[in-house]
């Protein structure tokens, strides 16, 4: 008999991912694509569930780092799969069943019948209008020029952080003040690369207030004064936020310096793609349409946006429903 090697061992335990900004938003599936995997094992990843060792292993390679620098080892039995990817599982093994019975191979569909597991909610954290409010003000006194137009953009755009990285100065229409999102920016084997967003939809326009088109023009003389000044040095890649040199700008980083700004000041412990829902929070207090929102956002469809923010329009909805009820009343 064969004995157990380390290697084989670790393989067989299951891990979970030590630090989930490792895999940034926007670039599961070209993960996926390199590691040979499904989606849903990356997205399972970045949530915090655990993962076979061998899926590990191969996101591992994929970006180019040692497993144990990637992941943690996970004591005991595994956790099991988060209820969305045994959903999306049943859903794909559910067609091909339904394929198999009108070829006559089966009978009848197993999965049919089978109980979906219970989704449960989960309520997103996020910066209210307040915090939102607070976090403006300690951007102009606190934070470096740069950084206070990074957050100060995503606050009121909704953008992805990936779509903020890649975001080019021939995107920005100052005369219009619409900024065009075609792109998003993802970190694999070492080497950033801008690609096309995930969905069709996420390709939109999104138009930005007087404010922060100002801030972007402030932001374009800087650059273009560090650009003068570093010479050939300079790497342009055309982008609107760089690295210290002309480089794509690190994601990882990003987040980091927002949650040190955050920490500082009390605030809540919020990942940088948080802002997105603290965007949403606010329009949908303001009343705007679903569809409006949507748009935005650049989501699929308008059940995509109902879904993810079900509890807000709900909230909503009741505000509405008591301003109705103080107008007719004459409280």
């Amino acid at each position: 008999m064969v004995g157990i090697t380390p290697e084989i061992a670790t393989r067989a335990i299951f891990q979970r991912l030590a630090d989930k900004t490792a895999i940034p938003s926007g670039s599961c599936k070209a993960t996926a694509r390199l590691a040979g995997l499904n989606p849903a094992t990356i997205y399972t990843a970045v949530k915090g569930n655990s993962i076979s060792g061998v899926s590990a292993e191969k996101i591992a390679t994929a970006l180019g780092k040692p497993i144990r620098e990637l992941f943690d080892l996970v004591e005991g039995l595994p956790e099991g799969l988060d209820p969305v990817t045994v959903t999306d599982i049943r859903r794909a093994v559910s067609s091909i069943f339904a394929v198999a019975v009108k070829k006559e191979i089966v009978v009848k569909n197993p999965v049919k019948h089978s109980t979906p597991p219970k989704v449960e909610e989960k309520r997103k954290l996020f910066l209210d209008d307040i915090q939102c409010k607070q976090l403006l003000s300690i951007l102009e006194t606190e934070a470096a020029p740069q950084l206070r137009t990074m957050l100060t953009t995503l606050m009121y755009t909704g953008m992805r952080s990936g779509e903020l990285l890649a975001l080019r100065w021939q995107d920005i229409d100052f005369d219009t003040g619409i900024i065009i999102i075609n792109h998003t920016l993802y970190h694999i084997k070492g080497v950033y690369k801008l690609s096309t967003p995930k969905t069709r939809s996420s390709e939109r326009a999104v138009k930005v207030p007087d404010e922060i088109l100002d801030l972007l023009k402030t932001h374009k003389a800087w650059q273009e004064e560090r650009r003068l000044a570093l010479g050939a040095n300079w790497i342009e890649r055309g982008t609107v936020f760089t690295g210290e040199f002309g480089e794509y700008h690190n994601g990882t980083y990003l987040n980091t310096s927002f949650k040190r700004l955050l920490k500082k000041h009390d605030l809540p412990d919020v990942h940088i793609h948080d802002l997105r829902h603290a965007n949403a929070s606010l329009l949908i207090n303001a009343g705007v349409p679903v569809k409006i929102i949507s748009e935005h956002l650049g989501h699929k469809s308008t059940s995509t946006t109902e879904q993810i923010y079900a509890h807000m329009f709900s909230a909503s909805k009741a505000k509405a429903s008591d301003a109705i009820s103080l107008a007719l009343s004459g409280k």
